[in-house]
């Protein structure tokens, strides 16, 4: 597991844990978000983050906006444990593979802080709920509400390349994304820039080196989420002209280095059939 960052600490009150970027702790310390109270209404109101919402909050004094997500489990252990976790090393972890890829230069987002709390709020419980919290990254939006907003093949074209750049600099930087999807970036454009920024590192990791065929696995379940919500109709009604972008997405993301794209393109094949058996559990968009 990486090692957190040295400039993170912890404070403990109430059957509460917070750890926290040095800069915010004492603003975090001192809100309303650090108190068993609050934590459950945030945890468990029918608009909290309970509900698998992140929220955006403020705290006084501090000039950032703060994006806060629980900690939930997905698939059958989501309707078994929901938001009980054993201890808080999940959230650290991503805290410490977020920092660790922000510092190599990677585009994620600051980490900024942890909160738990033990579960039912008894002292000596060995399950925790949590929620992390990481620095807003103003002006952008998700893929998802990128697309909704029905932008116009140009913008299309430079969120396309600035996505393939993006990954394959956190791809560079030694970063594995759990769940490389559409709604897990953030696109931001100004004028005719535009950047794109990569979210959600839950359950990521950082290593030496991503192979080539770890690159085009997580490439291809981006591939996948366009299907999945369907999407691709934005780069074309005809196969060809969609086959056509995601190999210019697959050029953008070499840039240039052939022996790279040839060692994508040999695991394409088996990412094909894993995209059809996924496809025949996609439900049919209405």
């Amino acid at each position: 597991m990486a090692s957190l960052p040295a400039n993170f600490r912890e404070e403990r009150r109430g059957g509460m844990r917070l750890i926290c970027d040095n800069e915010w702790m004492p603003a975090v310390s001192q809100s309303k978000f650090f108190s068993p109270e609050h934590f459950e209404k945030l945890f468990f109101a029918d608009r909290g983050i309970g509900r698998g919402t992140a929220l955006q909050i403020t705290l006084p004094g501090v000039n950032e906006r703060f994006f806060l997500r629980p900690v939930l489990h997905g698939g059958i252990l989501g309707s078994a444990l929901g938001a009980a976790s054993l201890g808080l090393a999940r959230p650290l972890h991503e805290i410490a593979v977020t920092a660790a890829l922000r510092n190599a230069g990677a585009p994620v987002p600051r980490p900024a802080f942890v909160l738990g709390r033990t579960f039912c709020g008894h002292a000596k419980s060995l399950l925790w709920k949590a929620a992390l919290a990481s620095v807003a990254i103003e002006n952008t939006v998700d893929g998802l509400a990128f697309f909704a907003s029905t932008p116009d093949p140009l913008r299309i074209e430079r969120a396309t390349r600035s996505a393939a750049k993006a990954i394959r600099k956190f791809h560079d930087c030694g970063g594995m994304h759990a769940d490389l999807q559409i709604k897990n970036m953030l696109i931001s454009e100004k004028g005719s820039d535009t950047e794109v920024f990569l979210i959600d590192l839950d359950r990521a990791r950082l290593v030496a080196h991503v192979s080539p065929a770890r690159r085009m696995q997580e490439l291809m379940r981006l591939y996948r989420s366009l299907i999945k919500r369907d999407l691709l109709h934005h780069f074309g009604r005809s196969i060809a002209s969609q086959e056509k972008a995601a190999y210019g997405f697959l050029h953008a993301y070499t840039d240039g280095d052939s022996e790279l794209e040839t060692a994508l393109l040999a695991h394409l094949a088996k990412e094909k059939l894993r995209v059809a058996i996924h496809r025949l559990g996609y439900r049919s968009p209405k």
